[in-house]
């Protein structure tokens, strides 16, 4: 049998879709919390408050002298080992960055969105790649990126919404 062919050059026209289309869709999904993403996070104060409070704790580690793996700050005195504890450590590492230049709430709702647009490009990379087709890739993408589950999710545990790990 014969090798596959190269996929044929994407179209700016392409790139373009690919990189505008979530943004939209995300503007117009959390178009109403706008005025409060600066100073709330977004969704119910739930399991994300525990993901909320990692990011604290990764800023409290970068600026001193303490460890990710245990604080003191738990179950005092004796405190807490944290080495079954989830950290979405692309999440943990993007945020000590944006935490320099924005406040800890608004940089913990750019996450979850930055998050599901990385989970819709890398899709769409991955279903380019295999279909060699821009359509359908927009569209595989859009499912994927945008499915029920994973938006139900999304403003609860920040560890869903770094699904665009895995079509890497």
């Amino acid at each position: 049998s014969q090798p596959a062919s190269p996929p044929a050059p994407m179209t700016w026209r392409c790139k373009l879709s690919a990189a505008v289309i979530p943004m939209v869709v995300l503007l117009a999904v959390f178009f109403p919390v706008m005025p409060v993403f600066k100073t709330h996070l977004l969704g119910p104060p739930e399991d994300n408050m525990e993901y909320y409070w990692m990011l604290w704790w990764a800023q409290k580690v970068w600026n001193g002298h303490l460890s990710l793996g245990y604080t003191p700050l738990l179950y005092f005195p004796q405190g807490m080992w944290l080495s079954f504890h989830f950290f979405c450590l692309p999440g943990l590492v993007a945020g000590l960055g944006l935490s320099q230049l924005f406040s800890s709430a608004m940089v913990y709702n750019i996450l979850i969105v930055g998050s599901l647009w990385a989970t819709y490009m890398t899709t769409f990379l991955l279903m380019r790649y295999l279909t060699r087709h821009d359509i359908a890739s927009l569209v595989g993408a859009f499912v994927f990126a945008f499915n029920p589950f994973l938006s139900s999710v999304s403003l609860h545990h920040i560890n869903y919404t770094s699904a665009y790990m895995l079509p890497l």
